[in-house]
């Protein structure tokens, strides 16, 4: 394989310098040359020039002009200007505007010629080089942003699927609990078809359907309420004894169809908590459901399933206790027993009770905690700022 040999272009209206341009450099590089401006251009636009060496002073054309002709064709192959003439300031000007790589004065000296030439390829290599790495690196940046912008393509996808997935249990979820009372109330509608009922089991089966349906629709109400993301609470100033005549009652209408021994255990009542009444009472509601669901799997050697609901006060604050002697909560689910959809493996709720219950309880500036112990049961306290 033939050495890689630089072109260098050469132009004087004078045959004498260009056989000597041709001496000094035929053995080093490959050499054109011309007389004529025109002739140069259509040499350089036709070959591949690294470096033109122009006269000034020709008849048809300045060497600065076609100089410049040139670098609209192409900006980097070096320009070197003769001159035997006084116009030396002229030349330093288009060199300092980067028209001219240098000028060299008639007549030359060989030696001096080559020396020269040599450093301008030099110069001309590593621009040539420092644009071949700008490329690559821009190739390089290309392909770059092409792959950043798969992963992100493919991340989207993922995030997406996942996104799916998780629609698609909360769905299974949601339908799943929202058919079972479902079930059940056209399963006791059927039967109340039956001639053979008398009134009683009529009744029975009556209470069991608006039983379900009320079941139904506060399943549907946590749905619409955590959808919102937001609970409006109408907080007030309240005695305990007034808050607790109506609460007892509906806590024990709630209850009274669970064959669980219940028992209230409230004192001081004239202490005054800041709350909202409906959604306080909801936050009992939830934490007592979350317990009937806990005992449906106790174990035989209990004797009785039972609830304690107490109230006790201090100096400074009311505390709600809510306890039941379940199993316990399981380990695998404590950590996020207030995380949305989060349920036991029993519970026939959507799992979003204790959700509501801890954002319910935020808003109210009050604080809740469990402590639970397997096959003992579970106990959550409220801790409620004490206003009086």
């Amino acid at each position: 394989m033939e050495d890689f040999k630089y072109n260098i272009l050469a132009v004087d209206d004078e045959p004498f310098n260009l056989e000597s341009i041709q001496r000094t450099f035929r053995n080093i590089y490959s050499v054109y040359v011309t007389t004529s401006p025109m002739e140069a251009l259509k040499i350089f636009k036709n070959e591949n020039i690294h470096l033109v060496i122009a006269d000034q002073r020709m008849p048809d054309m300045l060497g600065t002009e076609l100089l410049n002709r040139m670098r609209e064709i192409s900006p980097y192959p070096i320009r070197i200007i003769l001159s035997a003439y006084t116009d030396i300031e002229y030349l330093i000007e288009a060199i300092n505007r980067g028209e001219v790589y240098r000028y060299i004065t008639k007549p030359w000296d060989p030696n001096e010629l080559k020396i020269t030439v040599a450093k301008a390829l030099e110069h001309y290599q590593t621009l040539m080089d420092r644009l071949k790495l700008i490329k690559e690196l821009q190739l390089k940046n290309q392909h770059l942003n092409a792959t950043l912008q798969e992963l992100k393509d493919a991340q989207a996808k993922i995030l997406e699927m996942e996104r799916l997935s998780v629609i698609g249990k909360m769905a299974s979820m949601i339908i799943h609990d929202l058919k079972q009372p479902l079930d059940i109330i056209r399963s006791a509608a059927e039967t109340m078809t039956r001639q053979d009922l008398d009134e009683s089991e009529r009744m029975e089966f009556s209470t069991m359907i608006k039983f379900e349906v009320d079941r139904f629709l506060e399943m549907v109400q946590e749905l619409l309420d955590y959808s919102r993301g937001s609970f409006q609470l109408d907080l007030e100033p309240i005695q305990l004894s007034d808050f607790w005549i109506i609460t007892e009652p509906r806590l024990k209408n709630y209850l009274k169809n669970y064959d669980i021994d219940v028992r209230f255990i409230v004192d001081n009542k004239d202490a005054i908590i800041r709350i909202d009444r409906y959604q306080f009472q909801r936050v009992l509601i939830n934490l007592i459901r979350n317990a009937l669901d806990a005992l449906k799997n106790v174990s035989d050697e209990i004797e009785r399933p039972q609830i304690f609901i107490r109230v006790l006060v201090n100096e400074n604050q009311v505390v709600f206790e809510i306890e039941d002697n379940g199993p316990g909560i399981p380990d695998e689910i404590r950590e996020r027993i207030f995380t949305p959809f989060v349920t036991g493996e029993h519970c026939t709720g959507i799992g979003l009770g204790l959700a509501i219950v801890k954002n319910i309880l935020d808003k109210h500036g009050a604080k809740i905690q469990f402590a639970t112990t397997p096959g003992k049961g579970t106990i959550f306290s409220i801790y409620l700022k004490r206003e009086g």
